[in-house]
């Protein structure tokens, strides 16, 4: 029985190693991807207005330009080409890329954290504590308001000690949870202007290291053991903020996120959810 124990536990621990890998690959593909599809189209979604040699000019998106020929989607939906020859003058945006690939770093506090330990939820007495992260997104062209990103972040909430059950015995519980997430976020922003107010949500997966000491008091004897165990578990968040523009590649932003995950360990489980207020740094491709 404890040799199906261990295989278990061998197996589980390669299996969330396998995902970490993978999680990391995927995370630098997308990365790529999305810094090749902005920049490759960095220079033609910045033009936003084309005036000609008669004087005429005309205002929209341009989706094709090369040495012959310039096509642009005017602003009433018409999809005109001209001859890149009668092009006098091309006009981009002046103060912020509002599309395109960006990458982020967030970092902030991490308030109220409630955990719960147990199948009979035995709430913990927990302490603030801290948050990291980076992010790297796609804001779409064809709809300015929409954003989808992929994130990693870090957190360690604190777990001060907590008396479990009081009589007969006294028994105790103290340590910290370790947890790396990894979530995939959908966003929807006000896209006009300097400042962008946002809200949105995310889901994906915390990998979560919980140690712990428990102490038992039987008859005055206090025996202590320190233990710990990690467990994958899905995880979801809700996000909200205001990005404000700091140039024309550069944003800063304020959020508020409210995060959830429920870990089962072999010997217990945590209910962890927690707010959280951080302050970050975008650059956008």
């Amino acid at each position: 029985m404890h040799g199906n124990a261990f295989r278990s536990a061998h197996e589980k621990e390669k299996l969330m190693r396998s995902f970490l890998k993978i999680a990391i690959v995927v995370f630098i593909l997308f990365l790529s991807v999305l810094i090749f599809c902005s920049t490759s189209m960095a220079k033609v979604e910045n033009i936003k207005a084309i005036r000609f040699n008669d004087g005429t000019i005309l205002y929209g998106t341009v989706i094709e330009i090369n040495s012959s020929i310039i096509k642009i989607t005017t602003d009433d939906g018409k999809t005109i080409t001209k001859k890149f020859d009668d092009v006098a003058e091309l006009k981009s945006i002046s103060t912020s890329q509002q599309i395109g690939a960006y990458v982020g770093l967030f970092g902030g506090s991490i308030f109220s954290p409630d955990i719960e330990i147990g199948t009979k939820k035995f709430a913990l007495d927990t302490k603030n504590s801290w948050v990291a992260g980076l992010k790297v997104g796609y804001t779409f062209p064809e709809f300015k308001a929409f954003s989808i990103e992929f994130e990693y972040s870090y957190l360690k909430p604190y777990i001060n000690r907590t008396v479990l059950i009081q009589s007969p015995d006294i028994v105790a519980i103290e340590g910290d949870a370790k947890l790396n997430n990894f979530m995939v976020n959908v966003l929807l922003k006000y896209p006009h202007g300097v400042i962008h107010p946002y809200f949105g949500g995310g889901a994906g997966a915390s990998y979560v290291d919980f140690s712990y000491t428990a102490s038992v008091n039987v008859s005055g004897a206090n025996f202590v053991r320190n233990t710990g165990d990690h467990d994958l578990s899905m995880a979801w968040q809700l996000l909200a903020g205001i990005e404000v523009d700091l140039a024309k590649h550069w944003a800063g932003d304020i959020g508020y996120r409210y995060f959830a995950t429920n870990p089962q360990f072999s010997e217990t489980e945590l209910d962890i959810k927690t707010s959280m207020l951080s302050l970050g740094i975008k650059y956008k491709f």
